[in-house]
């Protein structure tokens, strides 16, 4: 079956009946309908909505235009490598604790990011490999909510501390 592509607009941010603006927060419809050309999206405040009102829409729906956003910011690029530097820090670290959840945290980051590889997961333990063979094993934690914000904090601190710690001159 061959697949179509639809390309329509956006919110026009007004009423396509009344042309009142459509505020940040406020509810709202929209059609879809055939147009010239293709489809076209046509938008109505809740005063000039009824379900005929689209004049043959495809299709409606209902929904908010969200609030104006804050620009978004970039974040800073990781560096892998001072991952992998405070990673291999901690191989001292307690079997338990936040230690030994950070220490997970970033084996899973370099796990992702193909720096290590998962050889055996059993009993609770996960057993990792390096790119140079060196083996790792550590603690499956159960993280709940309230600790992956612990860990969150930390982790973030950590790597300010140590982005700052390998970019000083030596």
């Amino acid at each position: 079956m061959a697949q179509e592509t639809w390309n329509f607009a956006g919110s026009a941010g007004a009423c396509s009946r009344c042309g009142t603006a459509l505020k940040f927060g406020d509810a709202f419809f929209s059609a879809l309908i055939a147009a010239e050309g293709g489809l076209a999206r046509r938008d109505f405040c809740a005063g000039c909505w009824s379900p005929g009102s689209s004049g043959g829409g495809l299709a409606f729906w209902r929904t908010v235009r969200p609030p104006r956003a804050a620009p978004r910011r970039r974040p800073a690029k990781l560096d892998i490598e001072v991952v992998r530097r405070i990673f291999e820090s901690m191989q001292s670290a307690a079997p338990e604790g936040i230690e030994s959840e950070l220490r997970y945290v970033l084996a899973l980051i370099l796990l992702r990011r193909r720096r290590l590889e998962l050889t055996a997961s059993a009993g609770g333990e996960l057993k990792f490999r390096d790119r140079e063979g060196r083996e790792y094993a550590l603690r499956d934690p159960v993280l709940g909510r309230e600790r992956i914000g612990e860990l969150t904090e930390r982790l973030g601190d950590l790597l300010w501390e140590r982005e700052f710690e390998a970019a000083a001159p030596q």
